[in-house]
């Protein structure tokens, strides 16, 4: 499941806008174009949230959704920043702000509310012996050495 949704972005930015950034009709939103990028917003907010959560997410806080709106934005600005003359200050900062958070929630300065996964167990679950024959080299063997 993905954490943010094409109405999302919509309700950030215009569908007029939103159709020039996803295909050459106009008044056209290749809705596949806005899956892809949100697909790779989320696979980058994962990559930072792994260090501590299982991921993806199963119930994923708000602020997981506002940072794969924002990414998201950002990867859809900037696949056609030269034919609508670059990404505005507004996405930039956007982008900017939602890699700051996922890298602090990586930190642990930050923490999402959920419950991060058990930590992994370092020890044996059960006890190993092993035997070998008699020692090559005692104190008595070794003496004038």
């Amino acid at each position: 499941m993905a954490y943010s949704t094409q109405a999302d972005i919509l309700a950030r930015i215009s569908t007029e806008e939103l159709s020039q950034l996803t295909s050459e009709a106009e008044g056209v939103i290749d809705s596949s174009i806005v899956d892809e990028m949100i697909a790779t917003a989320d696979g980058e907010i994962d990559g930072y949230v792994a260090v501590r959560y299982s991921v993806p997410l199963e119930d994923p806080p708000k602020l997981i959704k506002v940072c794969s709106i924002s990414i998201a934005l950002y990867r859809l600005f900037e696949r056609r920043s030269n034919r609508l003359g670059g990404i505005n200050d507004a996405i930039k900062d956007g982008y900017e702000n939602a890699i700051h958070t996922l890298k602090a929630i990586a930190s642990g300065k930050l923490s999402l509310g959920v419950d991060p996964p058990p930590p992994a167990s370092t020890q044996a679950s059960g006890s190993q012996f092993i035997s070998g024959g008699d020692r090559e080299y005692t104190n008595d063997t070794l003496k004038g050495f």
